[in-house]
């Protein structure tokens, strides 16, 4: 499978791409008073490309790991193109001033949702195909901060995305991860989950197992497949807690939006992309895999290089 055409390979911006940062960062309206958190005037709405641009650069100095700015522009606008946010998948969803025209509003917070296939299961094993978005890159300017508008804007969101693209399928709740602690985002509905772990592993140098093969990107559809026909006969089981459950597919259009921001990366740093997007190893109905991608958040050149290895999926064959 060839993905390569989901996300291109340059790494300095488009002339387009250009055109619409400068023309966000230009025709904003300068205004000296701020409209209060509670006002009427204010309401959740979709960015243009321009508001999508200016976004970028407002985060570019909290997220653009070890990529210049130029880069990292290109790199969201490549990302929003890949298949999670393609054709809707990802919607941009800013806190802004009714009576200002697009492109010339305050963006007094930001964040994204991504539509991701799910599926729930009553306590008689019925499963049912839904949809739970996951809220991404939440991001409130500093001007901006302290006043309520992140408040405002999630509870906004929180109601809009409970029959956003229903049409496709039932939407069943939202998740998101909070790189802020627990508490605040608690406060609008998001309750941490119990069971939400976060392993850390120090880096080991080690042979490579006889029975270890690398996973390759033309893998990833069949592994991806295999995983949810595991999970959907999981969850057609009958369960005797009264509750009813839902997951989220790890599947392959997920793992190409991680392996496109890695590949994005990569082709900067070093001019070349990973061959290995993860191990497998065992007999065919006994096996495990894993799949990965790297994350460069500093460039490896220097000294104190803060990189990491995430695992996107650790999957053991016959384990429950």
């Amino acid at each position: 499978m060839d993905t390569s055409r989901y996300y291109r390979q340059t790494i300095t911006p488009s002339p387009t791409l250009h055109d619409l940062v400068t023309a966000a960062m230009e025709s904003t309206t300068v205004q000296d008073e701020l409209p209060d958190s509670d006002s009427t005037d204010l309401q959740l709405t979709q960015a243009t490309p321009g508001e999508c641009a200016k976004i970028w650069m407002n985060t570019s100095a909290s997220w653009r790991d070890s990529l210049p700015i130029a880069a990292y522009l290109d790199e969201q606008l490549c990302l929003s193109d890949v298949p999670l946010a393609a054709h809707g998948g990802m919607t941009t969803w800013i806190l802004v001033e009714k009576n200002i025209p697009p492109n010339c509003r305050r963006i007094f917070c930001s964040c994204e949702s991504f539509r991701k296939r799910s599926l729930m299961t009553d306590i008689d094993g019925k499963v049912e195909d839904v949809i739970v978005y996951g809220i991404a890159s939440v991001f409130c300017p500093l001007d901006y901060r302290r006043r309520g508008y992140a408040a405002r804007h999630m509870k906004e969101l929180a109601g809009t995305l409970r029959n956003w693209q229903s049409h496709q399928a039932r939407v069943v709740g939202s998740v998101l991860y909070s790189d802020i602690g627990k508490a605040y985002y608690a406060k609008f509905g998001w309750k941490p989950h119990a069971s939400n772990w976060h392993l850390e592993f120090p880096p080991v140098n080690m042979p490579k197992h006889s029975m270890a093969q690398e996973v390759i990107q033309d893998d990833l559809g069949g592994i991806c497949r295999r995983d949810e026909i595991v999970i959907r006969a999981a969850l057609a089981k009958p369960t005797h807690s009264g509750n009813k459950l839902v997951t989220i597919l790890p599947d392959l259009d997920h793992m190409l939006w991680h392996i496109g921001k890695e590949d994005f990366a990569t082709k900067y740093l070093f001019g070349q992309t990973p061959h290995a997007k993860g191990a497998i190893a065992g007999l065919p109905g006994h096996q495990a895999w894993a799949i990965w991608t790297h994350r460069y958040y500093t460039h490896p050149n220097e000294e104190a290089a803060d990189n990491v290895l995430y695992i996107l999926r650790l999957v053991v064959e016959g384990d429950g």
